[in-house]
């Protein structure tokens, strides 16, 4: 898969909403998953990774950045 622009990255949770988001992550390259993720508020981040299957919520957990979020929330 191409890496996203990041215009589209920015606003992508905006076009698709959370649920979806959540449903189609998995299917991205780590890189775009990872900064779609790190541009979500503190709240979106929370909404995602609770829909988000666990195996895979655990693996985007472990992002430093995500786990500083989580923790600020």
């Amino acid at each position: 898969m191409l890496e996203l622009p990041d215009r589209l990255r920015q606003q992508l949770v905006h076009i698709v909403g959370i649920k979806r988001l959540a449903k189609k992550l998995p299917e991205l390259d780590s890189d775009d998953a990872f900064f779609i993720i790190d541009e979500l508020t503190n709240v979106q981040q929370e909404e995602l990774l609770s829909i988000i299957p666990a195996a895979t919520r655990a693996g985007y957990e472990k992002i430093p950045l995500i786990q500083k979020s989580l923790r600020q929330g």
